[in-house]
């Protein structure tokens, strides 16, 4: 496996480089025209920290399942820039979607199947670009063509979709203007329409941090607009449990470990299998 953080090329955020963390596996199936499926994977964090726990072992659980996998850690906010952290993160994310397209025969990876995949703000971020990868600003800013933008599938996990659903702390509010005041991205069920991927989403029903009600108002778009998609909501279970095992365990607490809630990685993969 070729492990390589790769420098993003700096879109004027800050003088910070996003970096992409590269799983990629070497090839070992004997036919000779099979290309692997790859997954972009943006952890969680509030956009304020990028969440390693979200991050290589969401990568190396994926790898497992045949997917060439990466991690982008894209720009979070920084308190010492006068502008708004939205669009950076969607240029980068655009960026490596294009990247990794380029890349394909290099890597082994079938163009047609490139998933992202976002937890929390990561959700935020990848379900963003799921409305939006097809504007024509976005292929322009990265110089290339919509078509080499397109993701082909998308997971959001206990993503915030919708600002409306959270109780925003008056003491918050100032920060949570530096990652946007853009109405569409902070209401990004509002932009699913024909070019949106199918989806497979999770949450959990006692989500403290984002609300379920983020689940349901997106699926509720999805539905509206007739795009493929499958949606679990788990009855019990915090927020951030990313695979639910011991491997993505907080401290090794037991909150963060759930057999039930981690039965979502097998449905995801069979959501893909059938759908890809």
């Amino acid at each position: 496996m070729i492990f390589r953080s790769i420098d993003l090329p700096n879109f004027g955020y800050s003088d910070k480089h996003a970096q992409l963390d590269t799983y990629i596996q070497q090839k070992v199936t004997i036919d000779p025209d099979y290309r692997m499926p790859a997954i972009i994977i943006c952890p969680g964090g509030g956009y304020e920290f990028i969440s390693n726990r979200e991050s290589e072992p969401m990568a190396i659980s994926f790898a497992a399942q045949g997917y060439q996998a990466f991690v982008l850690n894209y720009s979070i906010i920084n308190n010492d820039s006068t502008e708004e952290l939205l669009p950076y993160p969607l240029l980068e994310l655009g960026y490596t979607v294009k990247y990794i397209r380029e890349h394909a025969d290099e890597w082994n990876i079938d163009p047609n199947k490139i998933v992202l995949l976002g937890c929390s703000a990561g959700g935020h971020l990848s379900a963003l670009y799921n409305g939006v990868w097809q504007q024509e600003w976005l292929a322009e800013k990265l110089q290339t063509t919509t078509e080499s933008l397109k993701p082909n599938a998308t997971i959001l996990c206990y993503a915030l979709v919708s600002f409306d659903t959270v109780t925003i702390h008056p003491a918050l509010a100032e920060a949570v203007k530096k990652i946007t005041t853009n109405e569409e991205y902070r209401h990004v069920d509002q932009l699913v329409g024909e070019q949106t991927s199918p989806t497979f989403i999770w949450h959990t029903s006692a989500d403290a941090t984002t609300p379920v009600e983020n689940a349901w108002v997106y699926a509720s778009q999805l539905a509206k607009h007739k795009i493929p998609f499958e949606t679990h909501v788990f009855h019990k279970g915090r927020h951030g449990l990313s695979l639910a095992d011991k491997t993505t365990a907080k401290l090794q607490t037991a909150d963060y470990i759930d057999p039930h809630v981690a039965n979502w990685f097998p449905l995801c993969i069979t959501f893909l299998d059938e759908t890809l």
